[in-house]
């Protein structure tokens, strides 16, 4: 949403999941994203053979978030030209600046109107609609709202194919 309000020419639609341009204060310590987290941290990628031994090893609860969390585990070559796992995401990143990309405070002032849409978990317990909504629609005037009601705030991991088609 940042590089979208600061840089208009470069992002012509925009598609927002699940989360509001907003803080989120308590995020970074009380959170199933940053125990995902500190889940893939703890993960010794040096005891995993296969995937599938990431999967059993990786200790997060909730499936879909399992899942979704080792879509960013990938095969890499070492600098021997050797084949190990590695977090394809800035995992340190994430860990150690969570607090301050949760708390982040949009400038009141930005706006674009690219074509937008927010899409929302009618489960999640991030967004509070309709409030959430109005203050997207501040920011992205020409948005729409797309509910997704049987899913939590991993929209893309509960309904993969309905997500899908709102990209198209």
């Amino acid at each position: 949403m940042e590089a979208a309000l600061r840089n208009k020419t470069f992002v012509d639609k925009l598609c927002v999941l699940d989360i509001a341009p907003r803080p989120y204060p308590k995020f970074a310590s009380n959170s199933a994203s940053a125990g995902v987290i500190l889940a893939m941290q703890k993960l010794n990628l040096d005891k995993i053979q296969k995937r599938q031994d990431a999967y059993n090893l990786l200790d997060v609860p909730n499936e879909t978030l399992r899942k979704f969390a080792l879509t960013n585990l990938v095969r890499e070559k070492d600098e021997n030209g050797l084949q190990k796992w590695a977090w394809r995401c800035n995992l340190s990143g994430l860990a150690k600046d969570l607090e301050m990309i949760s708390t982040y405070q949009y400038d009141e002032n930005l706006t674009n109107d690219c074509e937008s849409v927010f899409v929302v978990g009618g489960q999640s317990d991030f967004i509070d609609l309709p409030n959430d909504f109005r203050l997207f629609q501040k920011f992205f005037p020409n948005s729409k709202l797309e509910v997704f009601e049987n899913a939590g705030h991993w929209v893309h991991g509960d309904e993969p194919e309905r997500f899908a088609g709102v990209l198209e």
